[in-house]
């Protein structure tokens, strides 16, 4: 009997200087869109965040929650040490993983 793999999606975004506040409800469209078609992972380049609010933050944690109910994730690639240390302080690991810049 034959099985058939499902194909793995990605899809990446690209923060822009700052997560949350201004921006965020820039932010809050393009991770809705981002995560309405279930992504197997969704990275997020944080290559030009230089930091993050708790605005920021809860967008982030809904979207990762999000991901990880579909069997997805959330992925934060080129994270700045600041942005790091917040998002890891708050505990958020559970739903975002972190890859930091360098």
């Amino acid at each position: 009997m034959a099985t058939s793999k499902k194909k793995k999606t990605c899809k990446t975004l690209k923060a822009g200087a700052h997560i949350g506040g201004a921006d965020a409800e820039k932010l809050k469209k393009k991770l809705i869109r981002a995560t309405a078609g279930r992504p197997d992972e969704l990275r997020l380049d944080c290559s030009a965040a230089t930091d993050i609010d708790a605005i920021g933050v809860g967008l982030l944690a809904a979207a990762g929650r999000q991901l990880s109910e579909g069997g997805g994730r959330l992925r934060m690639k080129n994270v700045s040490e600041t942005i790091y240390a917040v998002v890891d302080t708050v505990g958020l690991g559970r739903y975002v993983v972190l890859e930091k810049a360098g």
